[in-house]
């Protein structure tokens, strides 16, 4: 078996090939090993939580898109025991816990958007299936619904606290597509940033013109 198949966490030369792909942040080898192990596909430039074993609990499948920050101890349970069924022990819904033939209970799936900021302890339960784009998850939340692109939940259960943006903004952002980019590139319009709408506009029409 590839070594690298396995669950290396803290492995020093697991961590060394890492390094020298340029950490969380750039690595395909740790890419490559979240995917295989874990269920859970990670975009360029995002890092932390979403590399953990305890990340993916459910054992469903979890895309995070590029630019993401995923605080620690940050899990998402694609599954829940069947509260409905007589019995909610694993023997008798997971062949893998104890291999009798059993029929499973539904995973679901979670697709995370880009640039996506979840705080320390959240908590993703199975009827979230999407975080859009830009949102916010404040640590220690319980989100137990879809998150809407560009706002900013918290609590338990989470609630909207606010959008981030105006619509027109929000809009203009998704236009941009600038996750798409290299963080060098994206430096040509850094001191637009803090203007979230004309950055968005600059690097919209740079696109257009090359």
């Amino acid at each position: 078996m590839d070594k690298y198949s396995l669950p290396l966490v803290g492995d020093r030369l697991f961590d060394r090939d890492v390094a020298a792909e340029g950490g969380q942040k750039s690595s395909a080898l740790i890419r490559r090993r979240a995917w295989e192990n874990h269920r859970v596909r990670v975009g360029m430039h995002s890092y932390g939580g979403c590399f953990e074993p305890t990340f993916n609990v459910g054992g469903a499948e979890v895309t995070v898109g590029c630019y993401c920050s995923i605080a620690q101890r940050v899990s998402y349970f694609g599954a829940s025991h069947p509260v409905e069924k007589a019995v909610m022990s694993p023997y008798f819904y997971n062949r893998a816990f104890a291999g009798l033939d059993v029929e499973d209970v539904p995973r679901a799936s979670l697709e995370i958007g880009n640039d996506v900021w979840i705080g320390n302890g959240a908590l993703i339960m199975p009827g979230c299936k999407r975080i859009g784009n830009g949102a916010v998850v404040g640590g220690g939340s319980i989100v137990t619904h879809d998150v809407e692109p560009y706002s900013i939940v918290a609590g338990n259960p989470a609630r909207v606290l606010r959008m981030r943006f105006d619509e027109d903004t929000c809009a203009a952002l998704e236009e941009s597509r600038w996750w798409e980019l290299e963080p060098d590139d994206l430096m040509g319009w850094y001191d637009l940033m803090g203007d979230p709408a004309a950055f968005a506009r600059a690097v919209r029409d740079g696109r257009k013109h090359g």
